[in-house]
């Protein structure tokens, strides 16, 4: 097997059964924009993408006519990632669809251990209307706590069918299972990718540089924008290198609604190029390789729910990130 440039990103999607995994995957591959996907499932039986993104079946294979593409996982972890790590042409994003009856972290864990993978997050769905009494069940309760427990981001599904007090009940009960942060409401959500995957930080830039042309690379600006109803988000960009202590400190004190915040920079100790990435409260960094220069200027992107009352509070965070470059 050929070694990667870099790791390839995955995300493990969790959620006991009947919790909506199958509605996700189909909405995520919906929205893919251009990305390649690979979805590695349990088993066909547990999955139904749907028909028409379908291009061609070839025994545990489906070619998605989006460019993305599934397969079966199997009973052997090790024989999948080979796999998956020799699939050509190489994807953007792994994403494992983990059985409802799964323990989501041991799968993360081969990521953790694979050299060529890098675990993105643990996503769990939460079945709104009936958590409460899968989670209190002699036989699968503990397991579906775990699910819960495991996740860096938690996901409501079938909210529509749940009152508004089965609901406040559940966000209290799943404080004390879990420090994720968790979003209400999939439905209708073309972004949700951003959240599930992380925010494409290159393109965020460029659509930002278009519309805000920058005199010289000494300028830094932030704009928030918003993607959908639900989500917005927030580019920043500083020129110089960046304590990896002092950017890991921000990172971790950003706000509770802050979801995802994704940024590349030079560190000032050892004058690498490193990646930041939290989901919900986990902070991960990486190197980059050598094709992954960002030309000195720090970058970043941060993506939380729609809260007007939180723009001020992200708007500061460019003169954070200014006076960190100073060494102030």
């Amino acid at each position: 097997m050929k070694a990667r440039a870099k790791p390839l990103p995955m995300t493990v999607l969790s959620g006991f059964l009947g919790s909506g995994k199958t509605t996700l995957v189909n909405q995520l591959l919906r929205n893919a924009g251009g990305k390649r996907l690979l979805v590695l499932v349990n088993d066909f039986g547990d999955i139904a993408i749907d028909e028409d993104l379908i291009d061609a079946r070839d025994g545990e294979m489906l070619s998605l006519a989006n460019g993305c593409a599934c397969c079966s996982m199997g009973s052997d972890l090790f024989d999948a990632f080979d796999k998956v790590l020799s699939f050509s042409p190489a994807p953007d994003y792994l994403l494992i669809e983990a059985s409802g009856v799964a323990e989501p972290q041991k799968i993360a864990n081969f990521a953790r251990a694979e050299p060529d993978l890098v675990l993105n997050s643990i996503v769990t769905i939460v079945d709104a209307l009936n958590f409460e009494q899968t989670s209190l069940d002699p036989h699968v309760g503990a397991l579906v706590r775990r699910q819960v427990a495991a996740a860096d981001l938690l996901l409501f599904s079938k909210t529509d069918l749940a009152s508004s007090v089965q609901i406040e009940r559940l966000k209290k009960d799943l404080q004390g299972l879990s420090k994720a942060p968790s979003i209400v409401t999939l439905a209708g959500q073309g972004d949700i990718n951003d959240l599930v995957f992380g925010p494409n930080l290159f393109e965020s830039l460029l659509e930002m540089q278009k519309d805000h042309p920058v005199a010289s690379p000494s300028h830094s600006y932030s704009k928030p924008h918003s993607h959908s109803e639900m989500f917005q988000s927030w580019s920043y960009r500083v020129n110089g290198d960046i304590s990896l202590e002092a950017i890991k400190d921000l990172a971790t004190k950003l706000p509770s609604d802050v979801f995802r915040f994704k940024g590349i920079f030079s560190n000032r100790e050892d004058g690498k190029d490193y990646e930041i990435h939290r989901v919900g409260k986990r902070v991960d960094f990486k190197r980059m390789g050598s094709g992954g220069s960002h030309n000195r200027d720090a970058r970043f992107v941060a993506i939380a729910i729609q809260n007007e009352a939180l723009n001020s509070r992200m708007m500061d965070i460019q003169s954070q990130l200014n006076a960190i470059a100073f060494g102030r």
